[in-house]
This record gives structure tokens, sequence and C-alpha cells, in this order.
């Protein structure tokens, strides 16, 4: 490995543990309203104050054998896993930053943005599965910030900036950035709609399990890819929804077969799978798996784009 990569690449994989206790903070308190800040750390079991030594990302965990100092009772591996993934993403992104040929200033912007994009999307994609909410401080507030980030950072919507180039590079970057939330919150909204409409049976079927269900997409969702829109642009969250589509599609069928019942009699592997299907329920969130269809394009955008565009531009010729 190119020795410049691997530097940037353990960096931010260290900063990013740091990063990911926060977001376990972030996950946890947010939906509530409480303070990220106060009061500190403690055992959600004794309230005891956890110490410094004991607060470091994944190492504590694995020192104190996944169990408070204090009260001995278990540590969720909920609160590694966050730190694990964050750095494993954190790193991720230094290493595609450190190959990009930018001036130092801009290149710093780019990493810092998407290193909050991807922070963003963790925090909700686990409080969108714990309570299937998005809170609006992370969706409509990441909406904000990465509009910012592409009004200061031309780089984020380069096509833009070259198919309107009559305006300064700034103002085209924006653009692009508003044109991509629209459509991504316009797009999906319209879907919800859609949806609602050609599936109200299994929707209040559903609602038999969930009855806060009303729509087939939730308008949390909508918040969400406007979000990703902002920051990816308008053919990229159009092709996140295609991932997250797919991955939820993937992951209702598990949990649907996951939570049925076992036959009363043996009636062999595939019979067994099919009474589980039946008798199982499926009420999964959609917003981990639109989040995880956003991480696909931000560390392969270009690839998946000119794959897609091979398809599809021969269509119209």
């Amino acid at each position: 490995m190119d020795p410049v990569v691997c530097l940037y690449a353990c960096a931010l994989f260290l900063f990013g543990l740091c990063a990911g206790s926060f977001l376990n903070v972030v996950i946890y308190r947010l939906p509530h309203g409480a303070s990220l800040l106060h009061p500190p750390s403690t055992c959600p079991k004794c309230s005891s104050l956890i110490k410094w030594y004991d607060n470091l990302p994944v190492f504590s965990w694995l020192l104190l054998r996944a169990k408070c100092r204090s009260c001995s009772e278990p540590i969720s591996s909920r609160y590694p896993s966050v730190e694990l993934a964050t750095g494993l993403l954190w790193g991720a992104v230094g290493a595609m930053a450190a190959k990009f040929t930018l001036e130092p200033l801009v290149l710093a912007g780019v990493m810092t943005a998407t290193l909050v994009f991807v922070s963003i999307l963790i925090a909700i994609a686990f409080i969108d599965y714990d309570l299937q909410i998005i809170p609006d401080e992370l969706s409509i507030g990441g909406t904000v910030l990465m509009l910012g980030a592409s009004a200061a950072l031309p780089y984020l919507h380069p096509s833009w900036v070259e198919t309107i180039p009559e305006v300064p590079g700034q103002v085209a970057s924006l653009f692009g950035g508003v044109i991509g939330a629209v459509g991504g919150g316009g797009f999906i909204l319209t879907f919800s709609i859609m949806g609602t409409l050609l599936f109200r049976h299994q929707i209040t079927k559903a609602q038999v399990e969930d009855p806060d269900i009303s729509t087939a997409i939730g308008f949390g969702d909508v918040k969400l890819l406007t979000l990703v829109g902002a920051f990816l642009g308008w053919q990229s969250v159009l092709v996140s929804f295609l991932f997250g589509t797919v991955f939820g599609a993937l992951g209702g069928i598990v949990d649907k077969v996951r939570t049925g019942s076992w036959p009363p009699e043996r009636i062999g592997i595939a019979g067994a799978i099919r009474y589980r299907w039946h008798s199982g329920g499926s009420v999964i969130p959609f917003g981990p798996f639109l989040c995880a269809g956003a991480m696909v394009m931000v560390f392969a955008r270009t690839p998946v784009l000119d794959w897609f565009h091979s398809i599809i531009l021969p269509l119209f010729r």
C-alpha cells in the first residue's frame, strides 16, 4: 500500500474510533432530547461515572471484558460496534482522500464534509433501527450543512460547475446540491405516495404490528434522501435509493424468516424456510438500508455511475 494512503487511513481510523464514541452518545441521547455534553458518560445500570481510562473506544470494552468496573453488569457490544464501524469508515475516507490531487485546503474541506456526512449517516442508521425515527437535527440540520459545504467546495458537484461555467463555481455547486436535495426528497416522496396507494392492504396488515405505520415510506426517509442528495447530487441519490431498496428487500426477507415460528413437524430445510416465511412478520425501518446505499455511493460513486450510464445511455440512442 502507498505509505501516504496508509498514513491517512490509519490516522483517520484512530480519530474515527473517538468520533464513534461520541456518536454513541448522540445515538443514545439525541432522540430523548438529552444534552450531548452533560452529564459525562455514566453506566446506564448503576449510574457511576465512567473514568477516562474506562472510556477508551473499543479497547476499554475489551479490557473490562464487556463489564462495568463498578457494578459488573454487562456492557452492550453495540458501543464498540459503533466505534469500530466509525473508525473503519473514517479510515476508508482517509484512504480515498489520499488519492485526490487537490490543494491542501480544498482536500481538508472535502475530507471534513465527507466525514461529517458519513458520521450523520451512522447516527441515523442506528437511531432509526432502534426507534424507527430519524431526528430532524440530523436530517434537516445535515442538509443545511451539506448545502453549505456544496457552496464552499465546488469539487463536491464538479459536473454542475462544468455545465454552467458562466457562474461562479460556488454558485454552480450550490445549485447542484439544491437540485440533488429536491430531487432526492421529491423522488422518494412521490414513490411513497404511489406505494401507499398501491399497497394499502399490506399497510393495513402491518399496522397490527405497528399502529404508527400509515405510509409505504416514512417522511423521515424523505428528509434522509434530501440530505443524501444535497451531498451526493441527484444522480447518486437515485442510485442510493436503488441500492437501499435492494438491501431493504434482502433484509426484509431475512427478518421475515427469522421471526417466523418453527414447523410442528420435520418437513425438510426448504419446507421449514417456507413455513417460517409464511408465519413470520417483517416491519423493519428503511433508514439503515438507505444509509447503506448512500455509503456505497460515497466510496464508489464514479465507477457505479459510469456503469449505470453504460447501461442507460445506449437506450436513448
